[in-house]
């Protein structure tokens, strides 16, 4: 489905990696999401002193929110992004939209 096409509603599984939509964005149309409901964030890990590694492209994401990313086939613009509770915005580049709650 385009993102142009009308509105969807979907499901995103706080236990499950990224999610596709669906949803196909085209460079230029703009996109409008919003998000409701709530999920259960447990943190259970064991650590040594060196903590934990959080990628440099995700360490200003909240943990437990709302993140996408499009499959554009392109590594260079296949960046995650947060979405949390709403967000608006108009793609430059086309290609498949995933969600999940961000718990790296």
């Amino acid at each position: 489905m385009e993102a142009n096409a009308g509105r969807a509603t979907f499901k995103v599984r706080a236990d499950r990696p990224w999610q596709d939509t669906g949803i196909t964005l085209v460079p230029g149309k703009p996109i409008a999401m919003r998000a409701n409901g709530a999920w259960t964030f447990q943190f259970k890990a064991e650590l040594t002193a060196e903590g934990i590694s959080i990628p440099q492209e995700l360490r200003e994401f909240n943990l437990g929110s709302l993140v996408g990313y499009v499959e554009t086939g392109d590594p260079e613009t296949s960046k995650p992004f947060v979405i949390g509770p709403e967000k608006s915005w108009i793609p430059t580049a086309g290609g498949r939209l995933f969600l999940q709650m961000y718990d790296n």
